[in-house]
């Protein structure tokens, strides 16, 4: 008995000192249909809902499976400012996506990114995700718990096909936007790169182009442009440089964004802190008390059962 009630206080205490999130970060897969037919074209959506604490990053990969091919990956109206890794597909049917919210998103159903896919054969079928991370907004670099809700989806010869919203006309280029500049000692050998994303409502950003130009230099429409993804690093490392980020849709409108060069450089992951605070070893040593008082009294129970 005295064993089961050091056992509840033990547990009372972990508790207390280490109260768990009561909200955790929401990442779904979501689509308005879950049966369609062969052949039928549908949209996934990937969504968070954050309800309690500012998410300032977030990372993961969505596991496309055999029976549906990616037609398009679309950022337009995402929550994310800055794509680290923009989504992408690999051989593998996996999208890796990795991005940064300025200044931290809280709130329900934010879009992350959209899918275009055919259904190409036949199953019951889970869209999921996997090695989904989401980090708080602070120094502390604390990361939120994580909750997953897959899409399950039928996919039938039986189910008779739809029609699917054809593109549109899009005469509106890609949102304004302001590339910066950023360094990390644990990336690139600490060089400095760019970190640059915008959104395009219509037909969604196709592609990246980056010029490097040296200060005053203001017209960068007949420099050498490189296709290039965020984060860029930069080939010029001089204090000096001024670089320009075109973005092209996919009906070829164009926007150029351009570092400001009164803006010093960010650092992209904020410094480690190896101080570990007062309390932690309070109750680090608390607990270590208790566990060793539980054994003594169990190795006293033990010797007082023999006789």
């Amino acid at each position: 008995m005295k064993m089961v009630r050091c056992g509840g206080i033990v547990l009372l205490v972990c508790m207390l000192l280490f109260p768990m999130a009561s909200n955790a970060a929401i990442f779904s897969v979501e689509s308005i249909v879950s049966e369609v037919g062969v052949g039928q074209q549908f949209e996934v959506r990937v969504v968070l809902d954050a309800q309690q604490d500012l998410i300032q990053s977030i990372e993961g990969v969505i596991v496309i499976p055999s029976v549906l091919e990616v037609i398009t990956i679309n950022t337009e109206r995402t929550i994310v400012d800055f794509w680290l890794q923009e989504p992408q597909l690999d051989s593998r049917s996996r999208i890796s996506f990795s991005g940064i919210h300025t200044d931290g998103f809280i709130g329900s159903q934010g879009l992350v990114f959209t899918l275009i896919v055919e259904s190409i054969g036949q199953g019951l079928v889970d869209v999921d995700l996997q090695d989904v991370q989401a980090v708080l907004v602070g120094d502390s670099g604390a990361q939120a718990m994580i909750e997953i809700q897959p899409l399950t989806i039928r996919s039938t010869v039986d189910t008779p096909l739809k029609d699917f919203v054809s593109t549109q006309d899009d005469s509106m280029p890609p949102r304004p936007f302001v590339p910066l500049l950023a360094y990390d000692p644990l990336l690139h050998d600490g060089k400095t790169f760019v970190v640059f994303s915008t959104h395009d409502d219509e037909s969604g950003v196709d592609y990246y182009e980056v010029l490097e130009s040296s200060a005053g230099e203001d017209d960068p429409g007949t420099g050498n442009w490189v296709r290039a993804t965020s984060p860029y690093v930069l080939q010029n490392q001089s204090s000096e440089v001024v670089v320009y980020v075109r973005a092209t849709d996919k009906a070829g409108n164009v926007t150029i964004g351009n570092t400001d060069p009164k803006l010093e450089k960010i650092r992209f992951t904020p410094e480690v802190k190896t101080s570990i605070p007062w309390w932690a070893v309070f109750s680090a040593a608390l607990i270590v008390g208790l566990v060793v008082r539980i054994i003594v009294l169990h190795r006293r129970n033990s010797k007082n059962s023999v006789y």
